[in-house]
């Protein structure tokens, strides 16, 4: 069978979700890809009505309404990988959207945000999915509502070069500070320009949070950019194996499957905490910064200006734990990060997380997450 991959392979979503087609197809003796990538024989030319010759179905990312239409008038089987142009018919395959605003609302409170505002691409499902969970999530956990929203077309996001103006002006109006959730990584790069521009700090005065996980461009961008990766090669097999079902003429009982994302890359734009007593934010923001340095309770009161047992009665309150106590958590933070980014040997990590020896790391990983480093890594390892 010859299936059609109708995806330009220029980003990390869709490099991911070919890697799960490739791995579906490589089960398949009778499946042939072809596409318009160098990786693979060229889609052959129209015949008879427009349609392809000799394919038997399609998986494609369907980025606007028109291509969706030319995909229908086919009349081919065809799964779509995009999610973003809903009534065409098409089964869909995509990240889920909803969870994945729920899962920046939950990280941009739990760093103490009470400010929260929304970066999005309009008139597209995707990024109208990721705002409504964002949205509801803050409201129905702590009855907060967004401050502020900014959106524009999509290729307004994508252009190099461009008036700055008016998204400089945004983010000038909000409130100091303010949490952003961006629809995309490419919205928040936009952002990290524009507040270079407006000479507004990242992540002191704007937080951000983007979606995909385009790693080197997130490590490029100053400074760097947290993200929320996506399950591209879940989507990929996925879609991959819902197209095998209409090619055999069997519907699916589910036409709008949604793929779990990843939980959050962490980087520099959302490296901050804030709280209602200052004493705590600034020793929170000391320990989770240097806690892998191997920083003792001493260090912190050299940073604080407060006797040991004042910001120890303080941060108690505060945060139920003792400073010695968070320095472990903030440690234990750190090595999952090392942990998901990098192969390195668990020993490599528990000494670049600050512990003394392996065993302590191991010891204090499994108190705090009920597991070991080892099996926690290997249920959660990620492609980043």
């Amino acid at each position: 069978m010859n299936i059609g991959l109708y995806l330009a392979i220029d980003d990390s979503y869709t490099r991911g979700i070919t890697r799960g087609i490739i791995k579906y197809a490589k089960m398949k003796k009778d499946w042939n890809l072809l596409g318009h990538d160098w990786m693979f024989d060229p889609i052959a030319g129209h015949g008879n009505g427009g349609r392809p010759t000799g394919l038997d179905g399609i998986i494609s990312r369907i980025e606007s309404r028109r291509d969706g239409e030319r995909l229908k008038n086919l009349h081919l089987p065809v799964v779509d990988v995009a999610g973003a142009f809903p009534g065409l018919g098409f089964v869909e395959v995509h990240n889920d959207d909803y969870a994945t605003g729920r899962i920046a609302g939950e990280t941009l409170q739990q760093l103490g945000h009470s400010s929260f505002a929304w970066a999005g691409a309009g008139k597209v499902q995707w990024s109208s999915r990721r705002k409504k969970g964002y949205r509801e999530f803050l409201f129905r956990n702590s009855g907060i509502s967004m401050c502020s929203e900014f959106e524009r077309p999509l290729d307004w996001w994508e252009q190099l070069h461009g008036n700055l103006d008016p998204l400089v002006a945004w983010l000038h109006s909000l409130e100091n500070p303010t949490a952003i959730f961006t629809a995309n990584d490419t919205i928040g790069l936009k952002i990290t320009r524009a507040c270079a521009t407006g000479g507004i700090a990242i992540p002191e005065n704007i937080a951000l949070l983007g979606v995909d996980n385009e790693d080197i461009l997130c490590e490029l961008a100053n400074p760097s950019l947290s993200s929320i990766p996506v399950d591209g090669e879940q989507m990929g097999r996925a879609a991959a194996e819902q197209l095998d079902l209409l090619i055999k003429n069997k519907q699916p009982s589910v036409k709008d499957i949604r793929i779990a994302p990843f939980p959050v890359a962490e980087r520099e734009s959302t490296r901050i905490i804030f709280t209602k007593d200052p004493l705590v934010t600034q020793a929170l923001n000391f320990i989770y910064n240097r806690a892998h340095t191997g920083i003792l309770v001493e260090d912190i009161l050299s940073e604080v200006s407060a006797s040991r047992r004042n910001l120890e009665q303080h941060f108690r309150t505060e945060t139920g734990r003792t400073l010695h106590e968070e320095i472990i958590r903030a440690k234990i933070t750190y090595s999952k990060r090392r942990m998901r980014e990098t192969d390195s040997p668990l020993d490599v990590i528990a000494r670049q997380s600050g512990f003394g020896s392996v065993q302590r790391f191991f010891e204090q990983f499994k108190k705090i997450n009920g597991i070991t480093p080892s099996l926690w890594r290997r249920a959660t390892k990620r492609n980043f």
